[in-house]
């Protein structure tokens, strides 16, 4: 709870400062999908199968405050779909035939993120673009594990709810985030899109007696819309 407490803090001050906010300041919401994988270490993590990417998305609301000419602070919230997912599986002759058969497990962890950027921008008029960089904050709300089964194809098992209590489990993740991407003023809003690199710094899973330790990492695109006050 501490952690949620935190990030509750970083969205009231963010809050207030949109409110106290100088001319030219862009505020908009944005929506983008995100390529997710997991890094696994440790002596499990050595034996597992490998992880497929999982696409997530996420939505939610941004301001861009100008420092000077070039450079301005971004900060975001946003509510986000993270995870992975772990193949195994063979393949059968049947009659000549290759009968796939195997299981997938896809874990899914719904985040609340803050994030603080800093942009550099370059380019006079209407359009520019940008790099930008920063750490991030999120707290997991929610996870569960959808196990999939392939006989010929693919169907859903039951769903399995992860109990993100536990001590094995750590709600909050860190992350480094770097990324580039455009902007274009049509003089009724401003139209951007964006690829960003989020790497996890946080252990989201560290269990000592299976000696597993997890750290996420993603790439996400994304689309914004704002209007400048």
């Amino acid at each position: 709870m501490k952690a949620m407490k935190t990030i509750i803090g970083i969205v009231t001050l963010i809050l207030i400062g949109t409110l106290t906010m100088t001319a030219q300041t862009e505020v908009g919401v944005k929506t983008g999908v995100a390529f997710n994988n997991s890094n696994f270490s440790g002596l499990v993590g050595d034996i597992l199968p490998d992880t497929r990417t999982h696409y997530g998305y996420s939505i939610g609301i941004y301001a861009d405050v100008p420092m000077n000419n070039s450079f301005s602070f971004h900060p975001e919230i946003a509510y986000a779909s993270r995870g992975f997912s772990m193949d195994q599986g063979t393949n059968f002759d049947v009659l000549g035939m290759d009968i796939p058969v195997g299981v997938r497990a896809v874990t899914n962890v719904k985040y609340i993120e803050t994030l603080a950027l800093l942009r550099y921008k370059i380019g006079d008029g209407p359009f520019k673009v940008f790099v930008e960089g920063g750490p991030g904050l999120g707290y997991a709300t929610s996870a569960y594990i959808q196990p999939k089964a392939t006989l010929l194809l693919e169907f859903n098992l039951p769903q399995v709810d992860v109990n993100l209590s536990g001590d094995t489990y750590n709600r909050t993740d860190v992350t480094a985030n770097i990324g580039s991407g455009v902007e274009y003023d049509t003089g009724q809003g401003i139209l951007g899109a964006n690829v960003r690199y989020s790497h996890g710094l946080a252990n989201v899973l560290n269990d000592p007696i299976i000696n597993t330790r997890i750290t996420n990492q993603s790439i996400n695109l994304s689309v914004s819309y704002g209007y400048r006050f």
